[in-house]
């Protein structure tokens, strides 16, 4: 796992029908940070939901949706009831914790733009096509097309969902078991969003577990709070635990005091 990453709902009344939450857009940010600390707590990589919140990493990861909200009524529609049920269905999820992948989080921010329409962010062009920049332009694109499966994309084109680029076309992520291509960018070839890497044999295979060995070519899982520690799978280690290299890295919310060897906070 990488080391990153209060609202009171606005409920309303349809006419002739039931209640529906909904969540206002500047508090998207907020609740998806709050979500995503109270799974890393359940999970066991952070100690507290408040010091995980105070993480730079953590409390800037979900940043991009102040971006958006900037943008609605203009070039970004956005449906609240969505966004509600995104928040929820995240933070109940179980261990291991992911990133939030429902078509209620991916369609809760809904571009309005059409292909060749001037655009900034992908988000505005919808869920179909992307913002296409000229290298060395920073600001300003127009919306074009996702490629297809086997499509071409030599620069900074983008793929559809589901698909990746790999040396230069549109593929689609591979599954465990399922062959794959060592190197730089083998992490993208096998599923991102499964706990997946691409082995020595050429074949998508599941992280290493608690408990189990590793080493740099076959690591303990991305989407645990796990640390290789001499060729075994710790957890992260909690308040007043021994830390170090050879005793493993310490919840994201606490920090390895060196002369004392145990986690500590702050």
């Amino acid at each position: 796992m990488t080391r990153l990453a209060l609202f009171i709902p606005l409920v309303v009344l349809a006419a002739c029908g039931p209640m529906e939450e909904r969540l206002p857009a500047a508090q998207v940010a907020a609740e998806m940070t709050r979500a995503l600390c109270e799974v890393y707590v359940r999970c066991g990589a952070a100690r507290t939901v408040d010091g995980c919140q105070a993480q730079p990493e953590v409390r800037d990861l979900f940043g991009v949706y102040h971006l958006y909200a900037s943008l609605l009524r203009k070039t970004v529609a956005y449906d609240a009831a969505r966004a509600r049920r995104c928040v929820d269905t995240f933070a109940s999820q179980s261990c291991p914790a992911a990133f939030p992948t429902s078509d209620d989080c991916r369609l809760m921010f809904q571009g309005r733009l059409a292909v060749g329409d001037t655009c900034s962010l992908d988000v505005e062009c919808g869920t179909e096509r992307y913002c296409h920049k000229l290298a060395g332009t920073a600001e300003m694109g127009s919306c074009r097309a996702r490629i297809a499966e086997g499509g071409d994309a030599p620069g900074l084109e983008k793929c559809v969902d589901g698909l990746t680029v790999v040396e230069g076309r549109c593929q689609r992520a591979r599954a465990l078991g399922e062959p794959c291509a060592a190197g730089s960018n083998s992490t993208y070839r096998c599923d991102p969003n499964e706990p997946l890497y691409c082995g020595a044999g050429g074949t998508c295979t599941q992280e290493r577990g608690e408990g189990e060995t590793c080493s740099s070519a076959e690591p303990c899982g991305s989407h645990q709070p796990l640390s290789c520690v001499t060729g075994r799978c710790v957890k992260w280690r909690n308040l007043s635990e021994t830390c170090g290299a050879d005793q493993g890295a310490c919840m994201l919310d606490l920090t390895c005091d060196t002369s004392s060897g145990l986690c500590v906070a702050g």
